[in-house]
């Protein structure tokens, strides 16, 4: 079984008896507007012209769970994707955590990658991680990921 995260994030599960069987892709991208996925009519005259087959066939072809609602900053968000809990109860509510700052989530609070540790898969996450990288304790590979292989802190585009 292998879970992928790609943060801007990208979370893929499949069995491993079965490949391409019990498949979850998830998406989470900073500052996306309606409009900047075709999926939504995004044909060149609405929204930002981009292009998008690829998101367009995994929304298509999937689940979309567009009515929903994220913190203002992308650390909270993050923080509350990953724990499942609301990111000002667990003191992550008011800040975006930036290169250098000893500051996390704390590792009191178990990830979906640790519980899916835990249940048997393999975990690997790609893109940005933003949730705390002044001490190892606070890194993706500690919170249940296998792999990491992207950026710890935020602003990098």
């Amino acid at each position: 079984m292998y879970i992928y995260a790609l943060f801007t994030v990208l979370i893929s599960c499949v069995s491993a008896g079965e490949p391409g069987v019990n498949n979850i892709l998830f998406y989470l991208i900073d500052d996306l507007g309606y409009a900047d996925v075709g999926y939504h009519g995004n044909n060149g005259s609405v929204g930002s012209g981009i292009m998008t087959p690829t998101v367009d066939e995994l929304a298509n072809n999937g689940i979309k769970l567009e009515n929903y609602y994220v913190n203002f900053l992308c650390s909270p968000t993050r923080t509350s994707l990953m724990s499942g809990r609301y990111a000002y109860t667990i003191g992550m509510q008011s800040e975006v955590i930036v290169d250098g700052e000893d500051s996390c989530m704390p590792t009191s609070v178990s990830t979906i990658a640790d519980r899916l540790s835990a249940g048997g898969w393999a975990t690997s996450a790609y893109g940005k991680w933003d949730m705390g990288m002044t001490a190892w304790g606070c890194t993706p590979t500690c919170r249940g990921f296998g792999h990491f292989f992207g950026f710890y802190n935020a602003f990098n585009d």
